[in-house]
């Protein structure tokens, strides 16, 4: 966000946010004179602050609210009935427009002619306005058709078919990523020979996760709409997909995780922070409950693994690399980028190291299941966990089915005919 220093008198407020960018992010109009690129350092540029602008903010200053309430509560009082609470806002919006007036055109400090609460407010407005900051976000240029077109990055990727999941899983992730996903569902824009495969079938939707988790429910509605529309997704996991993240890679139709990569599983977390009322603990309690077995049949639905399993793994905070989610049917693939191989990469690795790990875990599920919540198993967790996955009493029917076509296929020796008829195939390596 903007970065402000209110408290040390010897310097101005300075702003790292141009006025186009304070426009939009708080969907405000600024004045047509505004003809600075930026808001420098001195609080006379804010001047350039529309009426606009400065009603949100003093609402803002007067309510609590934030931007995006302001903006919402601003339209009702807009409405017959509320024309007395706007007089008193506009009556409050006139006073505060006037102080930013006066310094813009004194070069005093803000700090000298508003009131802590207005420099409060200003500086929450300015914040919510801008967003997020230090994320740049490049620009890309096309020629399409003979004309240059620009596009910033995340619209050139998501015109290839592209969505990340980057970050905290919160409502304006779930609003962004729902949207992207629906409007390359929709067809709408697209050329259908650009997204078609070879079998006349659309290409699918890659969606890469990057995410520690966050909000179980937002986190929902992305899985929903990934698991609802006829485009099939391709989730790709780089960095970490914990908790709700490790949710929405196994959502997709393929599954694949880069190989220094982390999934991290278990129970969501619980507690009700608005009230201490007992009838209230229990019916968030029951809530927390209910969206654990929730989750849990998601992973169940997408691994094969019984829900007698995944009751014993959430227990406990599992990190798993991409081999473990391999192993245990999380994901099909790795990514591990054969295309740049070194030639030290068979020394890459110290294997010894794993075998000594796994060197430790019981043979048997009575004994692995006796350890894995315990503090003598959680320096070998994820071993503990794969182990325990591989079983097949925490299997389900259709997984069990699965393993023996597999199996059965591998087994099947092939004809002479068949050898001659067919190439051997190797398999390609995926691609990012």
């Amino acid at each position: 966000m903007a970065s402000y220093d209110f408290n040390d008198t010897a310097k101005s407020p300075s702003y790292e946010t141009t006025a186009n960018t304070l426009g939009k992010g708080a969907e405000v109009s600024l004045n047509d004179s505004v003809k600075a690129p930026e808001l420098k350092s001195t609080a006379g540029d804010l001047q350039y602050m529309s009426a606009d602008a400065a009603r949100y903010f003093a609402l803002m200053q007067s309510t609590g609210m934030d931007a995006v309430d302001a903006r919402t509560a601003i339209k009702t009082f807009e409405s017959s009935e509320g024309q007395a609470s706007m007089k008193n806002i506009q009556a409050e919006t006139q006073r505060y427009l006037g102080l930013l007036e006066t310094a813009g055109k004194t070069g005093q400090k803000l700090e000298d002619i508003m009131d802590a609460p207005g420099l409060a407010a200003l500086n929450k407005f300015v914040a919510s306005a801008e967003g997020p900051v230090g994320r740049m976000v490049p620009t890309v240029t096309e020629l399409e058709n003979g004309r240059e077109r620009g596009y910033d990055l995340y619209s050139l990727l998501m015109k290839k078919r592209i969505v990340l999941l980057e970050g905290q899983v919160d409502d304006t992730m779930a609003s962004i990523a729902n949207a992207s996903l629906l409007y390359l569902a929709s067809g709408v824009g697209e050329n259908p020979e650009d997204h078609a495969g070879e079998d006349g079938k659309k290409k699918p939707i890659k969606v890469y996760v990057n995410s520690p988790g966050g909000s179980v429910l937002a986190g929902l509605s992305i899985y929903d709409t990934m698991r609802s529309i006829p485009a099939p997704i391709r989730t790709i996991g780089m960095g970490m997909q914990a908790s709700m993240g490790s949710i929405l890679l196994v959502a997709g139709d393929e599954r694949m995780m880069t190989r220094n990569s982390y999934y991290m599983i278990h129970q969501p977390l619980s507690g009700n922070e608005r009230s201490t009322q007992q009838t209230d603990l229990v019916i968030g309690t029951d809530f927390t409950s209910r969206l654990r077995e929730q989750l849990t049949d998601i992973y169940v639905r997408h691994t094969g693994l019984k829900h007698a399993f995944w009751d014993i793994v959430l227990e406990r905070d599992t990190w798993l690399t991409a081999q473990n989610a391999l192993d245990m049917g999380v994901i099909q693939e790795i990514i591990v980028g054969t295309a740049k191989k070194t030639i030290h990469e068979e020394f890459s690795h110290r294997s010894e190291k794993d075998d000594k790990r796994e060197a430790q875990v019981p043979k048997t599920a009575q004994e692995i299941r006796a350890l894995i919540n315990t503090a003598d198993g959680a320096a070998i967790r994820p071993e503990l966990v794969v182990a325990l996955s591989q079983f097949e009493e925490y299997w389900t029917p259709s997984r069990k089915a699965e393993y023996d076509a597999k199996q059965a296929k591998t087994a099947k020796p092939a004809s002479n005919d068949d050898q001659k008829a067919k190439p051997a195939k190797t398999k390609a390596t995926p691609t990012l």
